[in-house]
């Protein structure tokens, strides 16, 4: 019944062909009421006489054939759909199938591998296995899982991880077997980045020199982009040259040519990033104008693009420059922006430590060459007064050497009375840890002198004060200046009030008001403690930077008068003539000003001068703006990057400006005349069509997008605003017409939407974690690498956890501490926290935050990057706790063991050594702080032998000599030295082992003795004696 129509006409077409078999494919229903399929053949059986006499019908079940037929087409769609590519075998290993996901990842067509072996095509590089071992896995158990490093057509490097299981027939006989490669290059990458970049901070946390740490930085980026030669530039600050720091795959030849090149606008990539401070992508070193003066350098070298961002400490200053170079013309990637943003802060942090480590060490010698060139008297003292250390010009001040000094007590050299107050004042500095500052009058030998003298407390390892810093500079001649400078001041004070003109003194280089007087606070009507708190550029009507450049001129004697307008206290303007001078006041520059009000006079002058010009300007104004309205109308219309055109109410183009000739390729005798749909693609004439009667009837303006067509018949898209013009009596007698080519957009916009899946990706792949804060601390957003250390997920976690709970209890005071800071200043850098995960586990992190912030100044939300730091903390951990071992070592040994730097100064020793020094080593000392113990030969033996391990020459073993200490009982010693050298096998100091051997000689010493008087008794004696061996041969024999 459902196919009564479909019959006939297959039997209609027997009866017309007789003898012809027809078939057809019907549904029949079943009893479940669903359709079975069924492929019906007919055929017309004659007589003799070829008249019909039957049709014979014959049906074959088809139901399974086409569920078949349909359960592989799906099967097939699914297998070009899915992204990991699928190959199947036979039983000798030649391709059967190859998915679309196979060519993406391999560059080979299914056309080309189909009969081959997958080991003819691929070259596997097995990285947990063999090709044997995985072979006899997958032949003794059916299925093979594992990782594999594969080239594919192009050459490119592939990381996979493969599954191959054993197909089956119905029979269950072996008929080969499918391969499922997923391509997981990008996240292997990723964590081969993440491990360099771990390997490089934990270098320069562990002192490694910063050559090393910037070269394996580099080796890190080009690993993980393999086409890249990258490079790092140092800036000397001093001299703005770029310098040379790490470039281990560029040529020597062009590495030599840029170093020392000076930062610029205009200096390639890496000096113009430096210069201002940004990221400069050059795509196209060729014909890019910042290559100008050295694309010829680059393309000698084969380089065509070069990348470079800039590495920027925490005070914004541009510390080196981070570049990538490539031989072909290139733009990067959002992946590759990433990566380089990423590269240039650890490479700050790397210089950072480096630079800290060096001001720290320079910061020492400084404070010492300052203490010891210093014209003020400086000595260190304990609670009771003893003097610990005095510097030169406190031996000079006493006439005694400094060590004479040194141990001595203050009452050895000053009156008991001034001692016990200078001693008073230290203890109660030493109770409170204040500092204080006070003038006295002291004796020193036989005369009285004024000293200002400042104490200040000393706190040692453990945060005890056990001593004070005294410092005090004579100012004995300053107090009898004072004295004079008062005289001098009164009788100034006395003439500067009486006069009755407005007085300042100012400060020509801030313009604070320092004084006024009397008739200056009448004139301006401020009190003068309020006018002493201002400045002149809040009280002169102009620009700050032209009241500090007069200000200038008149301390430069360049100008003496200068005009000006100003806002007394009432808010009054007034306008007046000044006239100043530079004074020096209170032992600074300053400016003595006196100004005379000349307002009125201004006034009368300028009424004159307004009248006689306000005629002639307005006449002028008017017919300039005539003019000028004119002349933009024409502009706009002619050259408008958009199509412009002038349409009459029936929508016939009356006048269309150049911008539409252009796109449209037409000409005036081709559209004027012609309705405005000649333009508009066919399927939306009726889209521009209805909206005329709004832009007629109702004034209004619509904007619409449209299939503009150009008279070849090609389209564009294009949105087109209709308006109307010409409005009189209520009727529009013209409408103008904008059509804007927007194919560009549209591009731009799909650009734009895949760009932004892109930055998704990178933001929640990258090997840092990021996450994003609102003012209560609750985290609002966080990358899927945060929540991988931490094992949650983003339902868990955003906008219903405080990043606080996910501390330890010391973290959260850190944080807690930090956030407000973060919210206050826009930035913190450089914060470790240790987290808690899920699993009870935790991590160390470094952390750098920055604050997004509204128009109004508002906190929006915070913005924080992190960096795991787990195995690093563990480093230190495990290097603090060696060291400390190796130190409890060294000190047990009963040996002198010591080690010395280049010049020859003890920079640390153990126990036993201090010991013998009298004194443990913490830093480096000089050479006549530890030869004491010598005589003067000895010294220069020392000297000699240590100028020859340290050249690399020689090595000293088991040296024996004599040392006579300083309460004159000899010292045998023997003692080892050799060189130390670092990583790169440079000689750095050497090291010296020294053993007490004085037990050992006085017992040689006995022997000798003994042997001695041995030898005289027996020649003492009368009797001869005479000593045999065994074999009675004669050993001994004295005189009788």
């Amino acid at each position: 019944p459902y196919h009564h129509q479909r019959t006939k006409e297959t039997v209609n077409k027997c009866l017309a062909n007789a003898g012809v078999p027809f078939q057809v494919e019907l549904d029949k229903p079943t009893p479940d009421k669903s359709y079975h399929s069924f492929l019906w053949k007919f055929i017309c059986l004659t007589d003799a006489n070829g008249s019909p006499v039957e049709i014979q019908c014959v049906g074959v079940d088809i139901g399974d054939l086409k569920k078949a037929q349909k359960t592989i087409q799906y099967q097939a769609n699914i297998l070009q759909q899915v992204s990991d590519a699928i190959i199947t075998f036979d039983n000798n290993r030649r391709i059967t199938s190859w998915n679309q996901a196979a060519t993406n990842t391999y560059g080979w067509s299914e056309e080309e591998v189909l009969g081959h072996e997958m080991g003819e095509l691929v070259q596997a590089e097995w990285q947990n296995a063999n090709h044997e071992n995985a072979l006899k896995t997958f032949i003794e158990t059916g299925h093979w899982r594992g990782e594999l490093r594969e080239i594919d057509k192009a050459g490119k490097e592939h990381y996979i991880i493969a599954a191959v299981n054993q197909l089956y027939s119905d029979y269950n006989e072996p008929v080969g077997g499918v391969i499922i490669n997923r391509d997981i290059t990008a996240e292997k990458k990723l964590s081969i980045l993440q491990e360099r970049v771990q390997s490089v901070l934990e270098l320069a946390t562990m002192g490694a020199v910063l050559d090393t740490v910037l070269n394996e930085l580099v080796l890190a980026i080009e690993e993980y982009q393999p086409q890249t030669s990258a490079s790092i530039l140092l800036l000397d600050v001093k001299t703005g040259q770029l310098r040379h720091g790490a470039a281990p795959n560029l040529p020597d030849s062009y590495i030599t040519a840029v170093d020392g090149t000076v930062i610029g606008p205009n200096v390639g990539s890496c000096g113009t990033a430096a210069y201002e401070k940004r990221l400069v992508i050059v795509d196209d070193i060729e014909t890019d104008p910042l290559w100008a003066d050295y694309k010829a350098l680059a393309l000698a070298h084969g380089l065509r693009a070069c990348w470079s961002q800039p590495v920027i400490n925490q005070k914004g200053e541009v510390l080196a420059t981070l570049a990538m170079y490539y031989d072909k013309i290139r733009k990067p990637a959002a992946e590759e922006l990433a990566v380089i943003k990423l590269a240039a802060r650890i490479a700050g942090l790397a210089i950072e430590h480096v630079q800290t480590v060096t001001a720290l060490q320079e910061s020492e010698e400084k404070y010492r060459t300052l203490v010891e060139s210093s014209e003020a008297v400086i000595v260190v003292l304990n609670e009771g007064g003893d003097i610990q250390f005095a510097n030169k010009i406190t031996a000079a001040h006493l006439g005694m050497a400094s060590d004479a000094i040194v141990g001595r007590n203050m009452y050895d050299f000053f009156p008991a009375d001034t001692v016990d107050h200078n001693l008073t004042l230290v203890r109660e500095v030493m109770r409170t840890g204040k500092g204080v500052v006070h003038e006295s009058l002291m004796p020193v030998a036989g005369q009285n002198y004024w000293y200002r003298t400042s104490i200040q407390p000393i706190k040692n390892a453990t945060e005890k004060i056990s001593t004070v810093l005294v410092h005090a500079s004579d100012i004995t001649q300053s107090k009898a200046a004072e004295a004079a400078i008062r005289r001098n001041e009164e009788r100034y004070r006395q003439m500067f009030e009486l006069v009755k003109l407005p007085k300042l003194i100012n400060d020509p280089h801030t313009a604070q008001i320092l004084d006024a007087n009397p008739a200056a606070v009448e004139f301006y009507g401020y009190p003068l403690e309020t006018l002493k708190t201002m400045t002149m550029l809040q009280i002169n009507i102009a620009e700050p930077e032209v009241v500090l450049e007069k200000m200038g001129q008149i301390l430069a004697r360049k100008l003496d008068r200068c005009d000006s307008t100003q806002r007394l206290a009432d808010g009054t303007i007034r306008e007046v003539e000044g006239f100043a001078v530079g004074i020096e006041h209170e032992g600074k520059e300053a400016l003595y000003c006196t100004y005379i009000d000349v307002t009125e006079r201004n006034r009368a002058r300028a009424t004159l001068q307004d009248a006689n010009r306000l005629l002639e300007q307005r006449v002028q104004e008017r017919t300039k703006a005539l003019e000028q309205s004119r002349d933009r109308i024409e502009a706009i219309f002619n050259h408008s990057g958009d199509g412009i055109l002038l349409l009459d109410a029936n929508l016939q183009i009356e006048q269309a400006n150049y911008s539409f000739e252009q796109t449209f390729a037409t000409t005036p005798a081709d559209y004027i005349g012609q309705p405005l749909v000649t333009f508009i693609s066919g399927e939306d004439h009726t889209v521009v069509e209805g909206q005329i009667p709004a832009v007629v009837t109702q004034h209004q303006t619509k904007r619409i997008e449209v299939q503009s067509r150009r008279q070849d018949g090609t389209v564009f898209d294009a949105e087109s605003s209709i308006a109307p013009i010409n409005r009189s009596d209520n009727a529009v007698r013209n409408i103008v017409c904008i059509i804007r080519d927007i194919t560009e957009r549209k591009q731009i916009e799909a650009e734009r939407q895949k760009y932004m899946a892109e930055i998704e990706d990178l933001y929640n792949n990258a090997p840092a974690g990021y996450h994003s804060l609102d003012q209560t601390g609750v985290i609002i957003q966080i990358n899927d690498t945060e929540l991988q250390w931490l094992g949650y997920t983003h339902e868990e976690v955003t906008g219903k956890r405080r990043f606080a709970e996910f501390l330890t209890p010391e973290s959260q005071a850190i944080f807690l501490a930090k956030f407000p800071q973060l919210q206050q200043t826009g930035v913190v850098d450089g914060v470790e926290f240790e987290m808690i995960c899920k699993d009870g586990s935790t991590i160390w992190v470094l952390g750098s935050a920055s604050v997004l912030k509204d128009k109004a100044g508002n906190f929006v939300h915070s913005r924080a990057t992190l960096y795991n730091i787990t195995e690093i903390k563990q480093a230190q951990k495990a290097v603090a706790e060696e060291r400390n071992l190796l130190r409890t070592v060294i000190d047990a040994v009963p040996n002198y063991i010591y080690v010395k730097n280049e010049q020859q100064e003890i920079i640390l020793n153990n126990k036993s050594h201090a010991e013998f020094l009298g004194s443990r080593v913490t830093g480096p000392q000089q050479k006549g702080a530890y030869m004491k113990a010598f005589s003067q030969g000895m010294q220069e033996k020392i000297k000699t032998a240590e100028k020859r391990i340290l050249q690399g020459e020689a090595i000293l073993e088991n040296s024996e000599d004599l040392i006579v200490r300083p309460d004159g009982t000899p010292l045998w010693t023997t003692t080892t030295k050799v060189p130390l050298r670092n990583l790169e096998h440079k000689i750095i100091g050497l090291v010296g082992i020294t053993s007490d051997i004085t037990y050992l000689k006085q017992q040689e010493t006995q022997i000798r003795e003994s042997e001695e008087r041995y030898r005289l008794t027996i020649e003492a004696m009368s009797e001869g004696l005479v000593v045999q061996d065994a074999d009675k041969a004669i050993q001994l024999c004295n005189s009788a």
